[in-house]
């Protein structure tokens, strides 16, 4: 019988031959089998076929260690499941702990020196080389099970190499020995079948059971297999199916290394194909039967094609000539960008303008792969479950390990410790569907503002003697649940501390707390279960019954990944064979953590969706575009790593693992397989400091083949994107810079996001005071916040979740203000409660915070109490009312103004100096208000940077008069709402004070604020929003934002300077 390879430069044209030879067979028992390296091609490969021949029925799909495994079963050869890598893993650790072992090999049992968790990973890194052994050096193997050494013959590595495998080959002989009952290893069983296999009846079952066997696209071959596919040839027919980029390669005659015939692309990406090639040739050459009829040579057409058509003809010399227009007509683009966000941004608009150019172009004729779909799987749902235009996608195989999937979350709960049970990390865990939904807990939000309330930080229980158990979960909870039916602000005693309960609430937001309570017993359960050593089989019931079936949720759509976790559970229980002691947590958590995250999530090829997915699944799939994300440097190719003590790296051999020379073909085929469109994306620059980042050195190889063709190839094939979607370039003339997530008209496109005409406008004629203040302290981010809705820095993202050791300059301003208004007598309770709610860091550091903060503020301690002494604080509601608006006519401004005692109104700033001018904008505007009222007030601005307080008279104006100025503010707050009024309090007050300061020197200062150096840390980035939209393009100009700015300025510090008050 025969081996026939059947080769081509096509996978489809593969296909057609596959399916032509399945319609020819003629056996009707049995039934075809089909070994393929992915899943995916498989699926690829039976629906090309039934779109060939109608129908694809009676066969089987196989990788090839499956099929082999087949084979053994077949041959009444059953392979002992005790030498697979998770029991292995635990034979080795018991040996590697042993008396014998630790006094033979003292310098190996040193690296572990009785730590269990790094004898485990030395075992688990040993299980794994011995699997490696048992494929690629079976001679080691064999050696070892006949007590020998394997024969070595490098003189200069002699010593090192015996050093090693005398360590190794001692464990390997002892698992043998010291576990009598185990059976064949697979190097054993591979020799009892090679002798099975000349027995005819054997070969009768094998043709019975497969009436055909056919290897379709394999990329990597082993020895191991090949010597039985060999064997099986001598009696029955094997048909090959191989990719051959280049069919003048002539792979029978020519080296495995040929420095001076390749073309230079092809030499440097195709050394896994020379590889897979001998493999395949050698020792068979009688059996085997060529067909290299079915290639077909590109056409070079596109500077793709010529790529493509440079790679078949495979000349060192002669190679196409690439012109200007072959660089114009986007068939290859290369894009580099800032975040993995921009790249799949960058990418959306790529293909919208890919589908916009070819309507014909379909979301099943793209394939997106990356070099690490973990990290990028989240941002594909952001960017594309939100883009304007929907495009249909799949996710093909994220790992197991993803926050969206049951394995993810179960990763999460079972690396959890009491020390890790911090505020973010447990509510953080709520951000997973799967258990919220088993809590019915709904309102995140809520949540993390009551965890914040509560002063939760870390800590189950913290201690007395350092005021810890004031942040703990506990502590918290309790005052949550106090809350429930006493409302918060006086102390209760409870049987063993005091407690301050939170402000009450009620009705859902009552039972959102207690069903937050709720999980958070459980998991608090559920980590303390940890402290006490178990059995195997008695951790695997702890994971079953005290986290999974308690914490979270299961449905129909997890069934698979239910039963996933419980295989690899119920694995622990044939462990159990062998290591019968009670272990630690941390030890089993390991072990469990290895088996765990070993596969990832099956997927094959998606009919009718764009495919995203990892470099593997999909390859040498031809889709018309393909497009390749994460080309960094770093991931790509990846570098061949092998542990110090695996005895591989001291001879090389055919057929070895290579990752570097895996990724290397696996960017050749993603060349090969494109058929219309190749895009090649990378993070090119830091979003740190903008510093340029390399690509992958497979990118830069491919990019400088194109630069020898053409020196202008890199200037019109290479894009290097803007850290933001809404930057002004891509509205400007340059064609390379274009997007389609952005729906703004022609003024949107200059400056800021075109605002929905069916968005509800605010009510204009009913206006807050305190929002007027706002808007004057800063138009830009007020604009923002309340017009655009759009924030930034706006309040911490996470919650603290350590104590607090310091009060930073908002705290520290919240407790200037509470001890202005604290009477020396009640400053202990102030301490004690400030400690038990969180507002003062613990034990004595909160004492030494107070009293820095109180003699920060004594002099004004000391005129405020004397300027309100013997008074009762008054609030004030105040309505200033017009009926000649512009546009609106009638309006109204409502005011809630604090702090009057007697006929003052006090009004204190206790931060410096150079936060007065915002300061001064409240207190002027609060003080126009009382005047228009004809209010009997003087308002008192107290500063600890003022010699004394400063009045503002109440007959600094008349009524009319501050009417007509809270006027003018209102129409200039109005107009805020249509565009963003250049103006900061400081440098208006500037503006006013001095008379050679500008316009042009205000907004130039201003600009400055938005701009970030050494200087000035505290940044506004509002401003540097409007700075990237162009906001400050044109200073000279003369615009109405200048007026604006005029008149602003005038209205809030105009009769302060005038009357020489500041």
């Amino acid at each position: 019988m025969s081996i026939y390879i059947y080769t081509s430069n096509l996978l489809e044209n593969l296909a057609k031959v596959f399916s032509k030879n399945n319609r020819a067979n003629t056996q009707v028992f049995g039934s075809d089998v089909i070994i393929t390296q992915t899943e995916g091609i498989g699926s690829w490969l039976a629906v090309t076929s039934s779109q060939t021949n109608g129908i694809f029925a009676n066969h089987t799909f196989s990788n090839p260690t499956d099929f082999i495994n087949q084979i053994f079963k077949l041959a009444d050869l059953h392979f002992d499941f005790r030498y697979g890598q998770q029991n292995l893993r635990w034979m080795l650790f018991l040996l590697l702990g042993k008396k014998d072992f630790i006094v033979r090999f003292p310098l190996v049992a040193n690296y572990f020196d009785g730590n269990e968790i790094k004898r485990f990973q030395l075992a688990a890194e040993l299980a794994d080389i011995f699997d490696q052994y048992m494929l690629f050096r079976t001679d080691y193997i064999e050696a070892w099970n006949k007590g020998e050494h394997p024969c070595f013959i490098d003189s200069e590595l002699q010593e090192d190499f015996a050093k090693q495998e005398a360590w190794q080959s001692y464990l390997w002989q002892q698992v043998k020995a010291n576990f009598s009952d185990l059976g064949a290893d697979r190097v054993e069983m591979k020799n009892r079948l090679l002798e099975k296999l000349s027995d005819k009846t054997l070969q009768d079952k094998i043709k019975n059971a497969f009436s055909q066997i056919s290897f379709f696209g394999l990329s990597v071959i082993s020895n191991y297999h090949m010597d039985i596919y060999n064997a099986i040839a001598a009696f029955a027919d094997l048909n090959f199916y191989v990719l051959n980029p280049s069919p003048n390669s002539d792979w029978n005659s020519r080296p495995l290394t040929n420095d001076l015939l390749d073309n230079e692309l092809f030499d440097s990406y195709n050394g896994l194909g020379k590889t897979s090639y001998a493999l395949l040739t050698q020792n068979n050459s009688d059996l085997i039967v060529w067909d290299d009829s079915h290639s077909e040579m590109p056409v070079p057409n596109s500077l793709l094609g010529k790529i493509q058509h440079d790679i078949y003809a495979n000349e060192l010399e002669k190679r196409n000539q690439i012109e200007e227009q072959d660089l114009r007509d986007e068939s290859i683009q290369i894009a580099s960008s800032y975040t993995p966000v921009r790249e799949l941004e960058v990418l959306y608009n790529y293909l919208l303008r890919t589908f916009e150019k070819d309507p014909s172009l379909k979301a099943s004729d793209v394939l997106v792969q990356i070099s690490d779909l973990e990290k990028y799987a989240p941002y594909i749902k952001a960017v594309f479950d939100h883009a304007p235009v929907k495009i249909p996608y799949s996710i093909s195989d994220k790992s197991y390990k993803g926050a969206d999937s049951i394995v993810g979350v179960l990763d999460q709960i079972l690396s959890l410790r009491q020390e890790d049970l911090s505020s973010e990390i447990v509510v953080q865990l709520l951000d997973s569907s799967f258990i919220r939904n088993k809590f019915d807990i709904t309102d995140l939000e809520f949540i993390r503002n009551l965890v914040g309330e509560a002063n939760i930080r870390t800590g189950v229980d913290g201690r007395r003697e350092d005021d810890t158990r004031f942040i703990s979960w506990r502590y918290g909870l309790q005052r949550m649940l106090l809350a429930y039916a006493i409302k918060g602000g006086e102390a209760v005693q409870s049987y063993d501390d005091v407690l301050h309960p939170l402000d009450s609430f009620e009705g859902n937001d009552a039972y959102e707390m207690l069903r937050f309570k709720a999980f958070v017993d459980v998991l608090i359960e559920a980590v303390e279960g940890r402290e006490k050593n178990r059995t195997l089989s008695e951790w695997k019931n702890y994971v079953l019954n005290d986290v999974l079936d308690v914490l979270i949720e299961f449905d129909e759509d997890s069934n698979d990944e239910y039963k996933y976790i419980v295989d690899q559970l119920n694995a622990f229980d044939r462990s159990a064979d062998f290591i019968s002691d009670e272990i630690s947590y941390d030890l089993f958590d390991q072990a469990f953590n290895i088996g765990l995250f070993s596969e990832n999530r099956k997927g094959g090829f998606n009919r009718g969706r764009l495919s995203f997915c990892s470099m593997i699944p999909l390859r040498s799939i031809p889709f018309k575009v393909i497009a390749t994300l994460g080309l960094d440097s770093d991931k790509l190719p990846r570098k061949s790593t092998c542990n110090g003590f695996d005895l591989m790296r001291f001879e090389k051999r055919i057929g070895d693992r290579d990752t570097t020379v895996n990724d290397r073909y696996l960017f050749l085929e993603t060349i090969l397989s494109a058929r219309k469109n190749l895009y090649l994306s990378y993070i090119g620059n830091s979003v740190k400091n903008n510093t340029e980042q390399p690509a992958s050195l497979l990118l830069d190889e491919f990019l400088d083949y194109l630069q020898a063709g053409n020196a202008n190839a890199k200037d019109l094939l290479f894009t290097r994107h803007p850290m933001h979607s809404f930057s002004k370039i891509y509205y400007s003339s340059d064609k390379k810079y274009y997007s389609y997530l952005n729906n703004w008209d022609d003024l949107a496109k200059a400056a800021k996001i075109e605002k929905s005409e069916k968005e509800e406008k605010p009510d204009l004629t009913q206006i807050q005071m305190k929002d007027v203040i706002r808007f004057c302290k800063d138009p830009f981010k007020y604009y923002y916040n309340n017009v655009l809705r759009i924030y930034y820095n706006d309040e911490e993202i996470l919650l603290p979740e350590t104590e607090l050791f310091a009060l930073d300059m908002l705290q520290q301003y919240g407790r200037k203000m509470d001890l202005l208004k604290t009477l020396d007598q009640d400053m202990e309770n102030y301490l004690i409660k400030g400690k038990r709610i969180g507002y003062l860091p613990l034990a004595n550091m909160g004492e030494v915070s107070m009293i820095a903060v109180r003699n920060e503020i004594d002099v004004l301690r000391n005129q405020w109490q004397i300027a309100c002494s013997g008074k009762e604080e008054q609030k004030l509601s105040l309505t200033v009312s017009w009926d000649d608006l512009p546009q609106i006519a009638a309006g109204e401004l409502h005011a809630e103004i604090d702090q009057i005692y007697g006929d003052k109104h006090l009004f204190v700033n206790v931060s410096s100096e150079g936060s007065r001018d915002k300061y001064l904008v409240e207190a002027w505007i609060k003080h126009l208000v009382l005047m228009a009222n004809s209010c009997n007030v003087d308002t008192v601005f107290m500063a600890k940077y003022l010699e004394k307080p400063v009045e503002f008279c109440r007959h600094l104006m008349s009524p009319e008069l501050a009417k007509e100025n809270l006027k003018e503010l209102v129409v200039l707050f109005r107009l805020g709402h249509e565009k963003i009024i250049p103006f900061l309090p400081k440098q208006g007050f500037k503006f006013v004070k001095d008379e050679n300061y500008d316009e042009n020197k205000m907004l130039l200062d201003l600009k400055k604020e938005g701009i970030y150096d050494d200087y000035r840390p505290w940044t506004n980035v509002y401003i540097s929003k409007e700075i990237e939209l162009g906001m400050f393009g044109n200073l000279n100009a003369e615009t109405p934002d200048k007026e604006a700015l005029q008149n602003l300025s005038q209205n809030l510090f105009g009769r302060l300077v005038s009357d020489e008050l500041f």
